[in-house]
């Protein structure tokens, strides 16, 4: 079949027409049909050969529209997709404006506790000024146990927020939140962090943390080398606030009196699919107060008496040097190296006396694996983490992979204790304010003594292509320009976009591509699997996570050659030979057992002699996998004795519950929103969810994108 064959659609509305204006189409390709669809189903059609460049449907109903043009040379057959359309009646539009000037729950209007961060992790700010810092109104806003430390010097103010103590030696001083590779050991919290003497140590190292190390009057302030936890900062002339937490700056910023304004591009943009994974999390650097930015998984801050400046981690370096693909063996076996360091960290720790190893039916967890085999666990240590998620069929994988060498599942004792369904939600939204939408509800904390989990997170950021794999091989991967990318992109999965505004949806292409042009990488395809994974890694691994386990999560995966080698290779393997390669080079055996997920299976068998040879004794054997699950269902029985469990009268809420309480929470939403961001998408959103009162489309991530809106309004007002 030949590539995707380019032109325009135009779709326009006009009273209850749709007008459809094709144009660019090049003989001897004509339009052989035009579908109407109607929230995602088609309601209307028109089929005949050659039909005219320009064509109208009447609309008749409510609905957010779009249109699927069917061109046609000989046998060949393309299609593409129109933007949505809303259309709604002048009935409709009175009835919506008539519901918002109804009185609203005042539970709405209350403002979120900031959330205080838990061991090994804390909560910290710092704010320079030349004006005065109004302390006491910031004080008031905080949780009672923070600490204050206030200076002025050169007339410059300088104010420091932790939530535990500052760890000072000599002239400097240092507040570290989360654990960090370090040496031959794994540092944990704020006091074992005291023995780093510079903030370039920091800079450069692997683990899941964020740091502002004091030197003087010189503030350098950063995370960790891949990312993994995020830092928020808003700077101006007068004043620059920094924090590891948005809740807490944003705080700050309302309570100093700074002007607070909505980003309504952002929020638009935010909210323009109801779902689909890259719409799991904010989707780029600009947060929804005007002003407050993510830093770049390439940057550090360092404010340097009272200037502030964006400077680059060695990772700006590392991606300037030229790669020869000759020497991709001999970096294949340093990235695998560094893995296994990163495994010998945790079995050489007296700290730890278990060690949990998660096993699914994925890449990721499978090179973890790999790299643990290889160790010889004297002390015993291992125990083998597999789940039966309804989503997945893990375990039918898992549970092989383990029979052939014979781990202990995990039966250590543990603690859990769960919040209400409420109070543990007012946690979560604190936690994941303006940046993370997949939650679902708090578990409150699990405890575990001395216990780290190896895992496979961070496996697609730094091992192989995610969220772009299947189109590096489509016609997309050769578009230039990033609107163009965007706008493709959306064209793809209209049936899932909750606008119908050309304009809005304009606005969302200009903040999706602008966020692919500042991202790091070679070509839009590969910028924009950045975006993603680098603002999905910075909220969907970090502390957040950490905020329910009382044992540290490790990624030996954090290997910086690896993230060289993925880089280097995205346009040239335009697959997962890196993963898979790994996988061979640490232990061949389990090279040879297939995915959990048919896609693995279909990309390893399609790549398989690309790989790294394997020995003949290896790449010829047969295994016959044990499939018996008797130990690990013994184990889960084990491990329901050991844990001692605390629930409330109500974890979780209806999916009922929660659609009532969106519809009510949306209705408030746009009630205290402008005009223009009302009429982008309030019609268009409350219908879409009034019309999806029955069915079983998840409602979490449009839900909790809701409520952070609500929560970053109250602040602001």
């Amino acid at each position: 079949m030949s590539r995707k064959l380019k032109y325009n659609i135009d779709v326009s509305l006009h009273e209850n027409q749709i007008h459809i204006e094709v144009s660019g189409l090049k003989n001897p390709w004509f339009i052989r049909g035009y579908y109407l669809y109607k929230d995602g189903n088609m309601c209307k059609r028109a089929v005949k050969d050659n039909l005219s460049p320009s064509y109208d449907f009447t609309l008749e109903e409510d609905g957010l529209y779009f249109v699927k043009v069917y061109i046609k040379n000989g046998d060949e057959m393309q299609t593409t997709n129109s933007v949505t359309v809303a259309y709604f009646k002048d009935a409709t539009k009175k009835e919506f404006d008539d519901l918002l000037k109804q009185k609203h729950d005042k539970k709405y209007s209350k403002k979120i506790d900031i959330f205080e961060l838990k061991e090994p992790f804390q909560n910290f700010a710092i704010v320079v000024s030349n004006k005065e810092i109004d302390v006491k109104s910031i004080k008031k806003e905080m949780p009672k146990k923070f600490n204050f430390q206030h200076t002025v010097k050169n007339n410059i103010q300088n104010l420091i927020i932790s939530s535990e103590e500052i760890i000072e030696n000599k002239d400097r001083r240092l507040i570290f939140s989360g654990f960090c590779k370090y040496n031959n050991d794994i540092l944990i919290g704020n006091k074992q962090a005291s023995v780093i003497d510079s903030s370039q140590e920091l800079i450069e190292t692997v683990g899941n943390f964020t740091f502002a190390y004091l030197e003087k009057e010189k503030f350098i302030i950063g995370k960790d080398y891949f990312g993994t936890t995020s830092i928020f900062y808003y700077n101006t002339p007068d004043c620059t606030i920094v924090s590891n937490e948005y809740h807490i700056l944003i705080t700050i910023m309302k309570a100093l009196g700074l002007k607070m304004e909505l980003d309504e591009e952002v929020a638009i943009a935010n909210l323009s699919f109801y779902k689909s994974q890259v719409f799991e999390q904010h989707l780029t650097k600009r947060m929804e107060v005007k002003g407050v930015y993510q830093l770049p998984i390439e940057k550090y801050i360092e404010i340097s008496n009272g200037k502030f400046e964006l400077k680059d981690t060695s990772m700006v370096e590392l991606l300037k040097k030229d790669f020869d693909v000759k020497d991709y063996e001999k970096l294949l076996k340093q990235a695998a190296d560094e893995i296994m360091e990163n495994i010998k960290l945790v079995y050489n720790s007296d700290k730890f006396k278990n060690v949990i190893v998660d096993v699914t039916g994925g890449t990721d967890s499978r090179i973890v694996f790999a790299g643990v085999t290889n160790i010889d666990d004297k002390n015993n240590k291992t125990q083998i983490h597999t789940a039966d998620d309804k989503r997945t069929k893990d375990i039918t994988i898992a549970i092989p992979l383990n029979n052939l060498y014979g781990y202990k599942y995990d039966t250590i004792p543990e603690t859990l204790e769960y919040k209400d369904f409420e109070d543990g939600y007012k946690v979560l939204r604190s936690l994941n304010l303006g940046a993370y939408y997949y939650i679902d509800y708090y578990r409150g904390r699990r405890e575990a003594d001395q216990t780290i989990r190896l895992m496979g997170g961070g496996g697609e950021a730094i091992a192989r292509p995610y969220y772009t794999k299947y189109l590096l091989h489509d016609e997309i991967a050769d578009i230039k320009n990033s609107k163009d990318f965007v706008r493709e992109f959306f064209s793809r999965r209209p049936e899932d976009m909750l606008l119908g505004d050309k304009n809005g949806i304009e606005n969302c292409v200009n903040v999706f591509s602008d966020e692919i042009d500042k991202t790091i990488g070679e070509g839009v395809l590969q910028k924009f699997e950045n975006t993603y994974m680098i603002l999905r890694s910075g909220t969907h691994l970090n502390h957040r996570g950490n905020q329910t386990q009382g044992f540290i999560e490790w990624f030996p995966v954090y290997s910086k050659t690896a993230f060289f080698l993925k880089m280097k290779t995205y346009y040239i393997f335009k697959s997962t030979k890196l993963a898979f390669d790994l996988i061979q080079y640490l232990n061949p055996i389990l090279a040879n057992i297939p995915y959990e997920k048919k896609e693995n299976n279909m990309e390893y068998e399609r790549i398989k002699d690309t790989l790294l040879k394997q020995e003949p004794r290896y790449g010829n054997l047969k295994l016959t996998l044990n499939k018996d699950a008797t130990n690990w269902e013994q184990a889960n029985i084990e491990k329901e004795k050991v844990t001692k469990l605390k629930k409330p009268k109500k974890v979780n809420c209806t999916r009922e519950e929660r659609y009532n309480d969106l519809v009510d929470a949306f209705i408030y939403l746009i009630s205290n929103s402008s005009e223009q961001f009302k009429e982008v998408v309030g019609l268009p959103i409350y219908h879409w969810i009034i019309n999806n009162k029955q069915s079983d489309k998840n409602l979490t991530v449009l839900y909790n994108k809701v409520y952070s809106l609500i929560d970053q309004i109250n602040i602001i007002r």
